[in-house]
């Protein structure tokens, strides 16, 4: 009898299904996911642009690409007209300094900082922190401040600055890049 119940519980245990929670490793960095625009549905028809008279005297002023950013509060902006509108950060751009707040990531071993939907990354060797575009698979605790609510292949997922978020259970997934003309 105790031989036939030491069978069973092997037999279980080899029949059953389960599975452990491992981290995703990667033989390569993963290859950030290009959505077509068209193919995004939102919620709301009308996106709104932030636009600020000032901005404080002591915004960092960050050069790339010939472009002139202004770096305050986390955010980047850009002065059109006489306004300034918080603008996609420059992928490449390096500040000295991460925002207060800041989300320590980690993810196929590699760190990375988070701050209300901007990636950032410090290279070995540098004392400056590079803004990168958002690692793909990487899971983040909260949604930037502006995310949007979008219709993808027909499931919720959440939008800002061109990046795509899938909801989890407590958490959201990075999962792509919506192509535009506007990020």
């Amino acid at each position: 009898m105790k031989c036939i119940l030491i069978l069973l519980g092997i037999l279980v245990l080899a029949c059953s299904n389960f599975a452990e929670a491992q981290p995703r490793r990667f033989s390569e960095p993963p290859v950030l996911v290009r959505v077509p625009h068209n193919k995004v549905v939102y919620t709301k028809t009308v996106k709104r642009v932030k636009v600020h008279r000032v901005i404080p005297s002591t915004a960092l002023r960050i050069k790339h690409a010939n472009i002139n950013y202004h770096f305050y509060g986390g955010k980047f902006y850009r002065l059109v007209g006489r306004n300034y509108v918080i603008v996609a950060p420059p992928v490449g751009a390096r500040v000295t300094a991460l925002p207060f707040g800041y989300i320590r990531l980690k993810n196929a071993g590699i760190n990375y900082y988070y701050y209300d939907g901007i990636f950032y990354h410090k290279p070995v060797g540098v004392t400056e922190y590079e803004i990168i575009e958002p690692p793909v698979g990487v899971i983040v605790p909260q949604l930037p401040k502006d995310a949007e609510k979008v219709l993808f292949e027909d499931e919720i997922y959440f939008e800002s600055m061109g990046v795509l978020y899938r909801p989890l259970q407590k958490s959201y997934e990075v999962v792509g890049k919506v192509e535009s003309e506007h990020y």
